[in-house]
């Protein structure tokens, strides 16, 4: 059985990695990055850097592989099912698959997860393997997120800017917005 976490570089997922390399220090855990140059190049360069960096610092416990996928994962496209479907065929029977979604991040969660999960449970039951989902963040909020990964020391080694700007965070789009506002008041309420 493997600890998989779907890991974009981004903020939940990089908590989540280093939580189980805390929580579990004899284990190694997997973490899976679907890479698509659709993102455009800026924005993909700063999601290596990021976790070159990471990894760097802590690749001696991950396990890293990176999917190179031609999919538009766009400003409108979820990209949890996405990835889980071009990570599928890699996931072995009794396998974790970690997933960085927090309920505060869209208005419809709890419905999302749910049809994200049946359909993952659909696909793992036709390539007969009892893997299984977990989302373990759910019920944080991206103030709490924030707070754990300062606390960490690993907040610099997060990417959460939709168009960044010579590899710094433009500040004028709406994550970096909302990044800032949830850093100053990380327990001003549920939604960004």
């Amino acid at each position: 059985m493997s600890k998989i976490v779907l890991w974009s570089g981004g903020m939940d997922s990089t908590l989540i990695i280093d939580q189980m390399i805390t929580d579990n220090p004899n284990e190694t855990v997997t973490a899976v990055s679907i890479v698509s140059d659709t993102v455009g190049k800026v924005r993909l360069d700063m999601e290596k850097q990021v976790k070159k960096e990471y990894l760097k610092k802590f690749g001696k416990r991950i396990d890293y592989r990176e999917i190179k996928v031609d999919s538009q994962m766009g400003a409108r496209t979820w990209q949890m099912p996405i990835w889980l479907c071009h990570v599928a065929p890699y996931i072995n029977d009794n396998d974790e698959i970690n997933l960085g979604y927090l309920s505060s991040d869209g208005y419809d969660f709890w419905n999302s997860k749910e049809k994200l999960v049946k359909a993952f449970n659909s696909l793992m039951d036709l390539q007969m393997k009892k893997a299984q989902i977990n989302f373990p963040l759910q019920y944080w909020t991206k103030g709490d997120v924030i707070k754990d990964l300062k606390k960490r020391k690993i907040y610099g080694l997060t990417w959460y800017c939709g168009m960044p700007k010579k590899g710094k965070p433009c500040g004028k789009c709406m994550k970096c917005i909302s990044v800032k506002r949830w850093s100053k008041y990380p327990d001003s309420g549920v939604y960004v």
